[in-house]
């Protein structure tokens, strides 16, 4: 019926209780019945075995009791003596209530000491906090194995899922940070690529070569996103650390090339060549050529990367633009259809 009474608390085995609380708000615990009183439920309470009783001596208003309570439970959770407890979350309350209505009405009866189960929950909690804390490193490595594996088979998305989990546990791990950037770039998401290596950038997380590699990232970001010029400064900064990667060598004259830099184009193009030679590289040197007018020198070398098996399309349709230039239009008309067949 919403009513405690005396006898109500008289009937039960309290003695393995730390705390009661018991408040004469307006409505948080229901009546008070006439002739008993908060100090004849008091006696019930101490009668049942309750160690400790906080109670009010007055009604108080819900919310300043709400208020008040949720403190005070919060800071006996933390490990603070009850009374204690009691006493600072009434001082925090007395801050946005002076009046004494809101807060002198509580008072703390009994055992005032911290509650040993919180301390235990505490310890715990601690325990677990400190366990996971010497797992995640070895959790955040598993985690990026299986990612890795993904990557190697194509499935970038999914090897995308793997890094991002690692990196909850470990939101520094600069391994992670660089294969989620590498794999958002396999999947031409090159703005949030940039936020990852911004993100090691601007908190120095690498050094060495891999701020190189670092910077290379950043310009094939911004060469993703059409900023060519933007690109090539961090690809100079990258090839002043790492100089014998053929990539960055590559991105930078693909990266000139998009710019009508050419001659510059060449250099670096010829550069990366120096150190792998591929069809990548040798394709963006005949367009070079091509770009320059240099019809025959760019013959030269579409010619050759068929010479050596290639059935690109863009082979193809390179090599059918410069003989037309160089006006054998039969044979370019041919190696045209057949980019338009091949693609």
């Amino acid at each position: 019926d919403g009513i405690l009474t005396a006898e109500d608390v008289s009937g039960l085995d309290l003695l393995a209780t730390g705390l009661v609380v018991l408040s004469a708000c307006e409505t948080g615990l229901g009546e008070i019945r006439t002739g008993e009183g908060v100090f004849g439920l008091r006696r019930a309470f101490v009668l049942a075995g309750a160690k400790t009783l906080v109670m009010s001596l007055w009604k108080v208003p819900d919310q300043e009791t709400q208020e008040l309570m949720e403190d005070f439970y919060r800071r006996v959770l933390q490990g603070k003596s009850r009374a204690d407890a009691l006493r600072e979350a009434q001082l925090a309350i007395r801050t946005n209530h002076p009046d004494p209505l809101y807060w002198g009405a509580f008072i703390c009866q009994g055992d005032p000491s911290p509650l040993s189960g919180v301390k235990v929950r505490e310890n715990r909690i601690l325990q677990a906090a400190r366990t996971d804390e010497v797992d995640a490193p070895a959790r955040a490595d598993e985690l990026r194995r299986r990612g890795e594996k993904l990557s190697e088979s194509g499935e970038h998305e999914a090897a995308l899922d793997y890094f991002d989990s690692g990196l909850q546990l470990q939101p520094d791990d600069l391994n992670l940070l660089d294969l989620r950037a590498s794999v958002l770039l396999q999947l031409g998401r090159d703005q949030e690529a940039l936020g990852t290596i911004d993100y090691v950038l601007e908190n120095d997380l690498a050094a060495g070569r891999s701020l190189g590699y670092m910077y290379a990232a950043k310009g094939h970001a911004l060469t993703g996103m059409g900023e060519n010029k933007d690109a090539l400064y961090y690809y100079r900064k990258s090839l002043d650390i790492v100089t014998d990667e053929s990539k960055i060598w590559y991105m930078q004259g693909y990266a000139l090339h998009e710019l009508r830099k050419h001659e510059a184009a060449l250099d670096s193009l010829k550069q990366a060549q120096g150190i792998e030679d591929n069809e990548d590289t040798r394709l963006v040197i005949s367009y070079c050529y091509m770009s320059m007018e240099e019809y025959s020198k760019a013959e030269q070398e579409f010619r050759g990367m068929l010479e050596r098996g290639s059935s690109n399309p863009f082979v193809y349709h390179g090599l059918g633009l410069i003989l037309i230039q160089l006006e054998e239009m039969d044979e370019g008309c041919q190696w045209l259809q057949r980019s338009l067949d091949s693609a």
